[in-house]
């Protein structure tokens, strides 16, 4: 299976996003919240486009402390002055580009941002205030289930230049991501059985695909239809193993106060 990037429609729904931040008319509304369900290939989005605009791309771990933030920001820049204004300005100047040379500003991106929300959330606003003082954009890549925390603090929502929220591939982006890393043939009516089994998660889809090249290696095939792989799994979704089974057999308890 080839491990290329594919430009499906959440990778054009980001790059729009990017472009209103870029020609935003506040600098102070530079933060853009990238949101999405587990699987949706938020990381990997963020990532490819971060990687050609020559972003620093910091991941964010549970306990995240201020500390760990600025050691982390020194790591990735080179930046040697140890705290106070000194380091701060010196991070600010390393993230600013060089107008006059045509270096842009270096966007900052924050993945589990939710880990910067502690402590008052004191990471996000230091980095917020990195990213105006740098003229640059701040990304925020989260789980559509704690988008919640940008709403909580006034001086991080109202910063917020835009929103873009990365979406369930649809059967036309599962059809591309089959096609272009997939190293056999697959037929139309295969692939929207790996888009159903998959429950559209690219995650699933990559299992998918790498799964059908093992069968057909087995089958001594370059090509593959439904009828080679009818009734077979083609993925395993262990997310429902996890979930708690309901005992339809169990008797139901009694009412407070009523007859055993």
């Amino acid at each position: 299976m080839k491990h290329q990037f594919v430009k499906t429609e959440n990778h054009r729904r980001f790059l729009a996003s990017v472009s209103m931040l870029q020609n935003r008319g506040s600098e102070e509304r530079c933060l853009l919240p990238v949101t999405g369900k587990p699987g949706v290939g938020k990381t990997r989005v963020v990532d490819n486009w971060g990687a050609s605009a020559d972003a620093v791309i910091l991941e964010g771990i549970p306990g995240m402390s201020l500390a760990y933030l600025k050691s982390a920001l020194k790591a990735e820049t080179g930046v040697k002055e140890r705290g106070g204004f000194a380091e701060f300005k010196a991070l600010a100047d390393f993230f600013k580009g060089d107008e006059e040379n045509k270096i842009p500003p270096r966007p900052i991106i924050l993945d589990e941002c939710q880990h910067g929300f502690r402590d008052k959330a004191e990471c996000i606003e230091y980095l917020r205030r990195l990213a105006e003082k740098a003229g640059t954009m701040l990304v925020l890549v989260c789980h559509t289930s704690e988008s919640y925390l940008l709403s909580k603090y006034e001086h991080i929502k109202t910063r917020v230049g835009c929103v873009c929220e990365l979406l369930p591939p649809s059967l036309e982006d599962t059809a591309l991501y089959a096609r272009e890393l997939c190293e056999v043939g697959l037929d139309d009516a295969l692939i929207a059985e790996v888009h159903k089994q998959s429950g559209a998660r690219y995650r699933l889809i990559s299992d998918a695909l790498a799964n059908l090249e093992r069968i057909a290696e087995k089958m001594a095939k370059t090509a593959l239809t439904l009828g080679d792989v009818k009734g077979l799994p083609l993925c395993q979704d262990w997310e429902k193993a996890l979930k708690p089974s309901v005992d339809k057999t169990a008797r139901p308890r009694a009412a407070h106060g009523g007859k055993k």
